[in-house]
């Protein structure tokens, strides 16, 4: 538990210290190893799951789970298997997928 915890807290400090941190807004009801990320963007879904492959990087959205409109633009954030001290890594190639948004 310790360690998730740990892991929890540098992920959600990075998101918001992130040079996106005012676009996005994080739900942390009823998570465990997850949270939910919403980002303040017209751009759908499929174009940036299409600029996050280009760079390798895969990402969760909530609507591949619910077919409700509030859940586009949201992301389903498992920090379990990101190991620590990679966060940095995975903030900075969001910040480039999240570039022109």
């Amino acid at each position: 538990r310790k360690e998730y915890r740990a892991r929890r807290a540098e992920v959600l400090d990075a998101f918001r210290c992130a040079p996106f941190a005012g676009r996005i807004e994080i739900d942390e009801r009823g998570s465990g190893l997850h949270f939910l990320l919403r980002l303040h963007t017209d751009i759908g879904d499929g174009e940036l799951r299409r600029r996050a492959e280009g760079l390798g990087v895969r990402l969760g959205f909530l609507s591949d789970y619910c077919a409700a409109p509030q859940a586009e633009h949201t992301l389903v954030v498992c920090y379990a298997g990101l190991g620590r001290g990679r966060t940095d890594e995975a903030v900075r190639a969001l910040a480039e997928v999240f570039g022109a948004l």
